[in-house]
């Protein structure tokens, strides 16, 4: 059975995250699975921690973890739901239970955007982006779920094919019904058309029946907030990378603009070399 996995650490910003994954999976047919981990600043000395502290903090992410599944059970009746704590990297976490678990779509993480210096990369949803094998659904605080029936991806078209990427938002739109929308800024003029896609992309993307957009706009970031306003986009779905321009997205000056003013859940596809 294929599952959805929800990150969670307990706030009010993985609470909405977490209820979006639920309706999401209601949608898709999927199974849900919430996922905590912790871990220990690390140690001034060669001290090992107290075995107490770990079992104390588990038990007591355990209890929290109970809570939660209680009330998304109660809200989600006919969704099968299922809870893991474990101690160490969230990223790792996730890697291991997909990879002992066959059939993950996709992951879901909350994406606070209240705080002036906050960024959509920073921190665990920066590692994530890097490390994680399955697609990442990054929600920001104020998105709420409602039917996703148009997605942008935004690439760059001189960067390397990553077929398999490609292959997992096609197969997300199929699975959703939504229009699949390609998007690139060009620097050399506008028009619409398919030719500067590669032949692998357009082959790749053909069953979601995608329509490909170019367009001149010399910032990326307002290239990509005016498309999807204008185009009233549900998701925008980008990949990572060190040839893409789009890396360019993980430093402050981009991820505050796209994180203080759009409320669109960003889907981080994983890189090819995972």
């Amino acid at each position: 059975m294929s599952y959805l996995i929800a990150a969670t650490d307990f706030s009010d910003t993985s609470e909405n995250s977490v209820a979006y994954a639920a309706a999401l999976a209601t949608i898709l047919q999927a199974d849900l699975v919430l996922v905590h981990s912790f871990i220990f600043p690390v140690m001034v000395n060669d001290l090992p921690l107290p075995t107490s502290l770990i079992d104390d903090t588990q038990m007591d992410a355990e209890k929290k973890m109970n809570v939660l599944l209680k009330n998304m059970q109660a809200q989600h009746a006919g969704l099968t739901i299922k809870g893991s704590v474990t101690y160490g990297n969230i990223t790792d976490t996730i890697n291991n239970y997909a990879a002992e678990n066959a059939g993950a779509l996709l992951v879901v993480m909350g994406n606070s955007n209240t705080a002036a210096d906050s960024a959509w990369f920073l921190s665990t949803l920066k590692e994530a982006s890097h490390t994680l094998s399955i697609p990442t659904l990054a929600i920001p605080d104020n998105a709420f779920y409602k039917p996703i029936s148009k997605i942008c991806l935004a690439v760059d078209t001189d960067q390397p094919e990553n077929l398999a990427a490609l292959k997992s938002i096609a197969d997300l739109a199929q699975q959703l019904n939504a229009e699949l929308h390609v998007f690139n800024s060009r620097a050399e003029g506008t028009y619409d058309g398919s030719q500067e896609v590669s032949t692998g992309t357009m082959t790749t993307l053909a069953a979601a029946n995608p329509q490909y957009h170019y367009r001149h706009l010399a910032d990326v970031d307002e290239a990509i907030l005016f498309f999807c306003s204008r185009y009233q986009i549900d998701w925008l779905a980008i990949l990572p990378g060190k040839y893409s321009f789009f890396e360019g997205l993980f430093h402050n000056s981009h991820t505050k603009v796209l994180a203080q003013t759009t409320t669109i859940p960003l889907c981080i596809l994983q890189q090819d070399e995972l």
